[in-house]
Parts: structure tokens; C-alpha cells; sequence
């Protein structure tokens, strides 16, 4: 019998939804084509036309002629077929870790339109990047993409299934991915999104880089073997914590820690008392933030309710804050989580000899 008690799981998407509520480095154009080959907001319809005008105006759609290795057809990992006449030029990823993924892939030009609220959670941090002066849209309905002709959409499965199907009724190729469970996972997604933008080679680069810096962790993890960590977020309306086949789960292992819930036989995002938190009692606590040099609204709830004073974590000074970007993403940049979770952890060990 679980200690803890089942509810209905949200995903980091979610959670990222409730941290916004409590309250990346984006790479410029360089070698990111094909391996063949606005400060104010820009979500208005004037905008966008004008935008579309700039680029010449309505888009035909190509026959892929001429065009090495298209058209082609890619298999999706549920055994669905997404057909693409050429590389696709509009593209539109709908979520935090579709932008990431995309905009790590594809020079800005590429991207037809960026979902204003996922920004606050993707790694695009500089406000002078190029891709944030692409058109922008402020949720995941089929008007606003249809204005900007997207040749592909890339979403996640718990975004709207209405939306998707009228995009699909409309030609446009759409690809849901899923919150990735595992490193594995993440790996799986950047070749499939290389395949379907016609970018194996860029994919195979990213891939590398981000092999060798999982290395780089694991080589420097000795110190942090033993610790036992609880990803926890509460705004409020009750605690979470994130058990195995979760992001946060391969986050903590990555980092070279132990996740306290997973150790626990449980899966997903579990609710989380405080009775059971006392039980569990883990070394530290894994939170996100607002920002740098900002304490998150579940860090303030640790360190202000009398209860859980009592938390190993609360009296060490172990609670460990992300950026609120980084806690919730769903994209490679589970990478620069794991990073940075394991230099925090670190210095807290520091701190205490």
C-alpha cells in the first residue's frame, strides 16, 4: 500500500502553468539550415501581416522538387506517418520545449511564430535573441496559427486535441511530442525532430554536445551519490512531488542524486502532505524560483511554515532553487537543470564544512 495518496498527474507543463500563477540561451542564426542546403509584442493581426507581406506574402507550398531527401514520410513513435513535401520553412513550435528543441535545430527564420506564455519557459533568455522577434501567439488555438501558414507544428499531448485536429483538417502537418521520462527519451526526440526538419546533421552535433556534458556530470557526481532529494512545488493549493518516469526524476539522477520519491515505488507527479514529507525526510529539497536572487513561492512556504522546520533540508539550509524555467523544462534543457542543480548542491555541501 502507497504512503502517498493518487491523484490525477499533471505534467511540468502543468506545474510551469502553476508557477506562473505564484507569482535560454537561444543561439543566433549560424549553421542551423538545412543539412541539404519585435520587442513589442507581434501576435496582432497587423503584425503578422506585415511580417508575412515582408516575406512574400501567401505561401505556396512546394512541390519539394530539387529539394535531397524530401519529400519524405516519418514515422511518429505511436505509428502514425507525418508526410512532408519539403523541409518545412514555417515552423511552429506551441510549447516551452518544442521552442527549445526547435530553435536549437533551425536558424529564427525558420520559425514562423513563438507561444508568448511557454517563452517564460523556455531557454530563450537573452531579449535580443533573433527568434524573439518572430510573430508571437498567446494560446494553442487554430485561428492565430492558421494566420501565420505554419507548414509544421510541433506541440505536446496534453495541448488541445480540437486545436490539432483542425490544423490537420486544415493540410498542416502537426507533431505532438510527450514529456520526456528519461535522457533516452530526450535523445529519441532531437533525431526525430532532425529527421522531420531535415537537420540530421545539426540533431547528431546537439547530441554530442549534450552526451559529453552528461558525461562531464556523472565523472564529477561522488560527492552527491548519497544525498536524497525531493523535487517538491507547492503554490499553495497543496504540495507535489516528482517521482520516477519524470523529468525531475532523470534531472536528480543526472546531477548524480537520489530522487526520495522514486525510492519510494512511486510514479508521475504524486500528491505530497506533510505528514509524508516528514516521513521522507530527504537531505534537500529541489524547488523552482522566480529569478536570480529571488525566492520562489514554495521556498518561502518552507522556510515560513512552523510544521516542516522540523525537515533535515529546512535546518541544513537545503533547499535547492532552479530557475523556474529550468525546474519545469521538458526539453534538452534538462541538461543545464541537471548543471545546474549539481554546482547548487555543491556549494551547499561547501557551505557546511
Amino acid at each position: 500500500m502507497h504512503l502517498f495518496r493518487r491523484h490525477a498527474a499533471p505534467s511540468c507543463a502543468l506545474l510551469a502553468a502553476l508557477l506562473l500563477g505564484a507569482c535560454g540561451a537561444g543561439a543566433g542564426a549560424d549553421d542551423r539550415g538545412t543539412d541539404d542546403g519585435g520587442a513589442d509584442h507581434a501576435g496582432t493581426d497587423a503584425a503578422v501581416g506585415a511580417l508575412l507581406a515582408a516575406e512574400g506574402g501567401v505561401l505556396s507550398p512546394g512541390s519539394g522538387a530539387g529539394e535531397p531527401g524530401f519529400p519524405r514520410r516519418v514515422e511518429m513513435p505511436d505509428g502514425r506517418w507525418v508526410e512532408l513535401p519539403r523541409a518545412p520553412r514555417r515552423i511552429v513550435p506551441a510549447a516551452a520545449g518544442s521552442v527549445d528543441l526547435v530553435c536549437a535545430l533551425v536558424p529564427p527564420e525558420r520559425v514562423a511564430a513563438l507561444p508568448e506564455q511557454a517563452l517564460i519557459y523556455s531557454g530563450l533568455r537573452d531579449p535580443a535573441s533573433p527568434y524573439l522577434q518572430r510573430p508571437r501567439f498567446d494560446h494553442y488555438m487554430a485561428e492565430p496559427l492558421l494566420m501565420v501558414q505554419p507548414d509544421l507544428v510541433v506541440a505536446y499531448s496534453l495541448q488541445s486535441l480540437d486545436t490539432t485536429r483542425v490544423l490537420v483538417d486544415g493540410g498542416i502537418s502537426v507533431v505532438t511530442l510527450s514529456d520526456p521520462a528519461s535522457y533516452g527519451d530526450l535523445r529519441d526526440q532531437v533525431v526525430l525532430l532532425g529527421r522531420l526538419l531535415g537537420v540530421e546533421t545539426r540533431a547528431g552535433e546537439l547530441l554530442q554536445e549534450l552526451d559529453d556534458r552528461v558525461a562531464r556530470l556523472a565523472a564529477g557526481a561522488v560527492a552527491r551519490r548519497e544525498l536524497r532529494v525531493l523535487s517538491y512545488a507547492n503554490y499553495g493549493g497543496g504540495g507535489w512531488a516528482a517521482a520516477a518516469e519524470t523529468t525531475a526524476d532523470e534531472i536528480i539522477r543526472m546531477a548524480g542524486l537520489r530522487n526520495a520519491m522514486s525510492e519510494v515505488g512511486e510514479t508521475g507527479h504524486v500528491r505530497i502532505g506533510f505528514e509524508e514529507l516528514l516521513v521522507l525526510d530527504p537531505d534537500l529539497l529541489l524547488v523552482g524560483r522566480t529569478g536570480e536572487g529571488e525566492l520562489g513561492a514554495t521556498g518561502r512556504f518552507l522556510r515560513s511554515e512552523p510544521v516542516l522546520q522540523q525537515l533535515s533540508a529546512v535546518r541544513s539550509g537545503g533547499i535547492i532553487e532552479l530557475d523556474s524555467w529550468l525546474f519545469a523544462t521538458v526539453s534538452h534543457e534538462m541538461v543545464s537543470a541537471a548543471e545546474q542543480l549539481a554546482a547548487r548542491v555543491d556549494a551547499h555541501l561547501e557551505g557546511r564544512r
